[in-house]
């Protein structure tokens, strides 16, 4: 085998590769998408009245940050960690209180703050 047999090889294998990966994501984005999608729909409500109800008290004590219980400091923590059952909605739920006007903070993994 030549070099110049050897560096085609390689190129059709990488040109393979590469498209095969790109089919590999957006079949991923499609199947996060539809999994989030499913599970806003039962989660988001609830997730949305409580987080509300973190902001309405945060408020009412004269703060401009959410103060939620964590299994770190039961009396509140400015960021609020979701459970790892509501992965795939963090970011939707981020963009929803983007979208009502507060300044959100991603914290990883899945976690969030939200002041005004």
């Amino acid at each position: 085998m030549n070099v110049k047999i050897a560096r085609k090889a390689t190129s059709d294998w990488m040109k393979k590769v590469t498209l095969e990966n790109k089919e590999w994501n957006r079949k991923r984005v499609i199947r996060e998408t539809r999994i989030a999608t499913d599970l806003w729909k039962k989660r988001g409500p609830v997730l949305i009245a409580q987080i509300d109800g973190y902001i309405k008290k945060a408020s009412a004590n004269g703060h401009h940050g959410t103060y939620a219980p964590s299994a770190i400091n039961p009396n509140g923590d400015p960021i609020i960690w979701l459970d790892e059952t509501d992965r795939p909605i963090h970011y939707l739920l981020m963009d929803y209180y983007r979208a009502q006007g507060f300044t959100v903070a991603e914290y990883t993994p899945i976690g969030l703050k939200i002041e005004w």
